[in-house]
C-alpha cells in the first residue's frame, strides 16, 4: 500500500470533469484507489464517490493505492495532479 497527500488545485475544486479523468486515470490500474479528505473516504473509480468528497481549491486529500501496481497507479495520479 502506498499514499500521497496532495492540494487541490483547480479552480473548480473536484468538479466533475475533474473528477472523471481522475477516475479514468485510476481505472487504467489494476489496484484499489480510494481518496480520502477530511474524514471521508472515496473509492477513486468511482466519479460519484468522488464527486460526494466536496473537495475544492486548496483542499488536501490522501490517495492511497494498494495492488499489484500500487506505485505506477500512484505516480501516473501524481503526474495528472501536478498539471492542473
Amino acid at each position: 500500500m502506498v499514499s500521497k497527500k496532495f492540494v487541490v488545485r483547480h479552480d473548480g475544486g473536484m468538479d466533475a470533469n475533474h473528477a472523471a479523468q481522475l477516475v479514468r486515470l485510476a481505472n487504467q490500474y489494476d489496484c484499489n484507489v480510494h481518496v480520502e479528505f477530511g474524514q471521508k473516504r472515496a473509492d477513486g473509480k468511482s466519479i460519484m464517490n468522488m464527486l460526494a468528497l466536496g473537495a475544492r481549491n486548496g483542499d488536501e486529500i490522501v490517495i492511497i493505492a494498494n495492488g499489484p501496481d500500487e506505485e505506477y497507479a500512484l505516480n501516473a495520479l501524481e503526474e495528472y495532479l501536478d498539471r492542473q
